[in-house]
């Protein structure tokens, strides 16, 4: 396993969690996380850093760092990875081993691929986004910048998922069909 280098998590709930472990395992070093409230139980090895307001601080503890918004909500995503590349941080995109990404799919930075997750021939994952666990994004589909798939949700071939739309678990997506962005579609 390759060394991808230092990893700051944004976040402490459960996602976050699942997040720090698949980092840990898919060769990050996770040396932290940030959250507004300190969580009932760790992540992990990882110590809390203090408050999502402390990341330049963290930044400068850590130079060279990548960060990871581990939160499900699509806006404090976006928020909180403008926050880390202000700080100076790279967006950590982060792919569980057991992730089946193509070489012709393309992934944006801060990305989550789940466990079981496929990204299959020539789709486009956009920044910040979550595809969970079991999820699938079939060829020349698009999932644009902080959407959100969630557990077993599934986007066919060359269907579009609009910026910051949810596609709920076990919910599917047609081939060639849009998700207008911010829109959420229930299984």
């Amino acid at each position: 396993m390759s060394g991808r280098g230092a990893l700051l998590v944004l976040g402490g709930g459960g996602h976050a969690a699942v997040v720090a472990d698949l980092a840990a395992r898919a060769g990050f070093r996770v040396v932290g996380f940030l959250d507004d409230e300190r969580p009932a139980s760790a992540l992990g090895d990882a110590p809390h850093l203090g408050p999502i307001a402390g990341l330049t601080a963290a930044a400068g503890r850590f130079p060279g760092a990548s960060a990871h918004a581990a939160v499900g909500a699509a806006a404090l995503r976006e928020a909180w990875l403008d926050a880390a590349r202000r700080a100076g941080l790279l967006e950590g995109t982060v792919v569980a081993p057991s992730a089946d990404v193509s070489p012709s799919a393309s992934l944006g930075p801060g990305a989550f691929v789940g466990a079981r997750a496929v990204v299959a021939a020539r789709a486009s994952v956009g920044r910040g986004v979550l595809v969970n666990t079991s999820a699938v994004v079939e060829h020349d589909a698009v999932v644009e910048d902080f959407a959100h798939l969630a557990t077993g949700a599934i986007v066919c071939g060359g269907a579009r998922v609009g910026r910051g739309a949810r596609v709920d678990a076990g919910a599917v997506v047609p081939a060639n069909a849009v998700v207008e962005a911010g829109a959420r579609i229930a299984r």
